[in-house]
């Protein structure tokens, strides 16, 4: 086993972590924090300069860790060189065709469909979206005047699009109809420019931040199941303490036979 690995797990301020993704208020209803008593895995972050970190998954997570008033988490800390950014195909559900370009209309200064002859964005800052409603496409140009995280026509796009119904990401092979019920489970996909890693970085320092789940970040070995008590991350002792009692779990679980580890893929702590 690479022990370089467990390294990587450390205890971070909490105030010290910056999301990238926005949270719809949709998926805050219902909500609750009374029965987290765990963190389950350690949040997967990339360090700034500055000291701060990037968490490259669940804003949601760290939204409700928040509502528990603790002052340190558990987290996997990977350096820039060993991530990568995929972007998601985006399936809508409840949206039809008629909906984008309606969307479209509300905002032509930052958005328009490619066929549409106008000069209302520059050719020379604009990126692209595709919509594919069965086998309907159209062409979305969105406004891109800075590189400093998510261009503001992509939120506003995403933020119009959720009155009117959702959006989920797709796996490769993800069927249009449920196999069983052969129900519809989008009606169209979203085909999103590629963005990297230092358009994410950029996006939680300068809270620009991209819609939730239009992106995921991937590591060469994810680790897994830290299983944290909360009593822990919220009591006031001093960091180094914290940092102490989770060397001393992770030794706990390896000499209990309790850490399983599959090399360059993922490393369970509590199997």
């Amino acid at each position: 086993m690479d022990l370089n690995i467990l390294s990587q797990v450390q205890i971070v301020e909490l105030s010290s972590i910056l999301p990238f993704e926005w949270i719809s208020p949709i998926d805050l209803v219902g909500r609750k924090t009374d029965d987290v008593n765990l963190v389950r895995h350690p949040l997967l972050v990339t360090p700034l300069q500055d000291g701060r970190y990037v968490l490259l998954e669940d804003s949601l997570l760290l939204h409700t860790l928040k509502q528990l008033n603790l002052k340190h988490l558990p987290v996997q800390v990977v350096g820039k060189g060993s991530l990568r950014v995929v972007v998601n195909r985006i399936g809508l559900v409840d949206i039809e065709l008629d909906d984008i370009t309606e969307i479209c209309h509300q905002f032509p200064q930052q958005m328009r469909i490619a066929s549409m002859n106008t000069d209302a964005i520059e050719e020379d800052h604009v990126c692209t979206v595709h919509f594919d409603f069965n086998n309907e496409q159209i062409v979305v140009h969105l406004k891109d005047s800075t590189s400093v995280g998510c261009p503001e026509s992509l939120s506003t796009l995403i933020r119009s699009i959720l009155p009117l119904g959702r959006y989920l990401p797709l796996w490769e092979e993800t069927p249009q109809y449920h196999p069983l019920t052969r129900t519809t489970l989008f009606n169209g996909v979203m085909t999103l420019p590629p963005c990297s890693l230092e358009h994410i970085c950029t996006a939680a320092e300068s809270e620009r931040l991209f819609p939730a789940g239009l992106m995921k970040v991937n590591t060469h070995c994810r680790i897994f199941n830290i299983d944290f008590p909360i009593s822990v991350l919220a009591d006031d002792n001093p960091l180094a303490e914290k940092t102490e009692f989770l060397r001393e779990l992770i030794a706990f679980r390896g000499q209990t036979q309790r850490v399983s580890y599959f090399e360059g893929q993922a490393c369970f702590l509590n199997d």
